[in-house]
Parts: structure tokens; C-alpha cells; sequence
């Protein structure tokens, strides 16, 4: 009896002292996500899973290879947006 009352007493105190924040879901809006780029996202995921559940070394290559070339697609497709949003800004 005396234990519960002392802990709903820490804990009424440990909710006075840390109240929970919540803040709003600030998404970023990133324009250079396109439909292909999201696709081969999951494909890259497929991927990953089956690397892990496979020791062949051509899936473990081919997986490599796979996620090297969508960086690279990756960053170009963000280079692209930035110079169009220079480009609108140097217009206005």
C-alpha cells in the first residue's frame, strides 16, 4: 500500500519534470524524389534482403553494383533540383 503510493508520487513528479513534447511532422519536400527513383528504392531493399539470406558472391556483387549506380543517380537527381531552384531564384 505504501509502495504504491510512493511510486504514483514519483511518477506524478517524473511527469511534472519531463513533460511530453510532441511536435508536428515537418516533411521536407524533396522534389527530386521521382516515381523511378522510389522504385528502385525498393528494389534496393528486395535486394538487401536477399544478399543477407545468400552467400553467393555474384548476388552480393550485382547488389554493390546496384546501390552504387542509384547514389549516383541519387546525387544527380538532387544537382538537378538545386540548379533549378538557382536558376528561378537568379530569375526573380
Amino acid at each position: 500500500m505504501k509502495c504504491s503510493i510512493i511510486f504514483k508520487i514519483l511518477i506524478r513528479n517524473f511527469d511534472n519534470s519531463f513533460p511530453v513534447i510532441t511536435t508536428g511532422n515537418r516533411r521536407k519536400s524533396a522534389n527530386w524524389v521521382i516515381n523511378g527513383i522510389k522504385i528502385s528504392c525498393n528494389r534496393k531493399r528486395e535486394l538487401y534482403l536477399l544478399r543477407g539470406n545468400s552467400n553467393n558472391p555474384q548476388v552480393i556483387n550485382f547488389y554493390n553494383k546496384y546501390c552504387s549506380i542509384l547514389k549516383k543517380v541519387i546525387i544527380e537527381a538532387k544537382k538537378k533540383c538545386i540548379s533549378k531552384i538557382r536558376y528561378i531564384i537568379l530569375l526573380i
